[in-house]
């Protein structure tokens, strides 16, 4: 499989060479591209950007202004009411990754001119997305890009309404982090208010990943946002708060399971176990459990389990793991399995010992069961 990096390769600097050229006579086409693609082989995906950045900055106008509009000519031509992202170059203009080091550069250079540097990120952002660019202008004056983006809500664009939210993002990965909008987070649920019920799923799923995040910092604000929100929530509504709460379910946060209708879990272990009690890594556990319900009536139950990993020192660490949803009538009973996989993966480094797996119901632990694991 072709490493992800090569997004930014020596074709796509030659393309938006050739479409610069177009527009401006003084254009230095080779210096561009000999800056560009700079062993570009030895550099990584955001690298490959920057550098990309740096040339378009030693090779445009110098006047802030007409390079931006050099820029905004060498776009491609967009559908307004598409939410489709073109990966891929167009011989009609540049669309795709090649906007990444773009709008890098025009947020960059137009720090001390916001209101037009918005006016182009508006444009770039319909070719590809201009979340990572728009941060920079946020740190500088927050305020006034929330102002602008209120006059965006109602554009019939759904990149530049998935912007709003994707832009504002205070912990977008990749992206700059946004103090300021994680101490004050009333600033952009204002946006988020008028976006919940977006006729874009494209947009709506932004919504639901911008909660997400502020629920890391502020969980009761959430929580009580998934109440009012329910209130006379659609099924789409529903949808974006589930996958906005998701972080919050998966802690077992009592008070938003409860508004999803996940209540006190009303049941019995018959059974639990996991087999077999030592593997080697590489291999997997079988989980099995088995319940009856003690209530008098049906109740919704969210499964999962928590694995905790040995850590250097002794110290464990405790990931959770989705298992299933379910809904149990009276006094039935429920025979539930679960394969749990242990493979090497490059985010975490793998200790011999005790890992012990915490059973969840409703995010309360059932049943805590473990295995040993043996790392060559």
């Amino acid at each position: 499989m072709e490493p992800f990096k090569n997004v930014f390769s020596i074709k796509l600097i030659k393309h938006i060479a050739a479409q610069i050229e177009l527009y401006d006579q003084a254009f230095n086409k080779s210096q561009f591209i000999e800056l560009a693609a700079k062993d570009l082989e030895q550099l990584e995906l955001k690298q490959r950007s920057q550098q990309i950045y740096q040339a378009l900055q030693q090779t445009l106008p110098s006047d802030y202004r007409e390079a931006c509009e050099i820029l905004l000519k060498t776009l491609a031509p967009v559908d307004e009411s598409s939410e489709q992202i073109h990966f891929d170059n167009s011989a009609q203009g540049i669309r795709g990754w090649a906007i990444m080091p773009m709008a890098d550069f025009v947020a960059l250079h137009g720090l001390d001119d916001i209101e037009f540097a918005l006016l182009v990120l508006k444009q770039m952002t319909k070719r590809f997305s201009a979340e990572f660019a728009i941060r920079y202008l946020i740190e500088k004056n927050p305020e006034l890009v929330i102002a602008t983006l209120q006059t965006w809500l109602d554009d019939k664009n759904p990149h530049v309404r998935r912007l709003i939210s994707e832009g504002t993002r205070p912990r977008l990965p990749w992206g700059i982090r946004l103090g300021f909008f994680i101490e004050k987070p009333q600033l952009t649920i204002q946006l988020l208010e008028q976006l919940k019920d977006d006729d874009s799923e494209y947009v709506r799923r932004s919504v639901a990943n911008h909660l997400n995040d502020i629920s890391k910092d502020h969980a009761d604000l959430i929580v009580n946002l998934t109440e009012n929100w329910l209130a006379d929530a659609d099924k789409n509504r529903q949808k974006l708060l589930k996958h906005a709460c998701r972080g919050l379910v998966k802690q077992g946060h009592q008070a938003v399971l409860a508004a999803f209708g996940f209540g006190e879990p009303q049941v019995k272990v018959i059974a639990g176990q996991v087999s077999p009690k030592q593997i080697e890594l590489g291999g997997q556990v079988e989980i099995t459990m088995e319940l009856i319900s003690t209530a008098n009536k049906p109740q919704n139950l969210i499964l999962d389990y928590a694995v905790h990993h040995q850590k250097a020192a002794g110290k464990t660490s405790a990931k959770v793991f989705k298992w299933k949803q379910l809904r149990l009538q009276p006094k039935q009973t429920q025979q539930l399995k679960k394969i749990h996989k242990v493979t090497a993966v490059t985010t975490r480094k793998y200790y011999s010992g005790e890992h012990k797996i915490d059973i969840l119901l409703n995010g309360q632990v059932l049943k805590t069961v473990s295995f040993d694991l043996l790392v060559p």
